[in-house]
């Protein structure tokens, strides 16, 4: 995988499945990884979320980048 150094990716459904291996994937890679579900993440820095409610998804976005002040994945 590329150098993702000083990126910060957001995966959804990042704490289990697919979503926990593109989680460690792009973490070993060097990003900073914040996943977004339904409950919190012990592994990764998590939000809690349900993307069935309008409006989620542009405050989980809006979330990240002000708490990392970007948001390039």
């Amino acid at each position: 995988m590329t150098d993702l150094t000083g990126k910060v990716a957001l995966v959804t459904g990042g704490r289990s499945g697919i979503g926990a291996a593109i989680a460690d994937a792009f973490e070993g890679a060097g990003a900073t990884v914040v996943t977004a579900q339904r409950g919190l993440d012990p592994k990764h820095d998590s939000l809690e979320v349900d993307l069935l409610h309008i409006g989620a998804a542009e405050h989980l976005v809006t979330s990240v980048g002000k708490k990392h002040g970007k948001l390039d994945i």
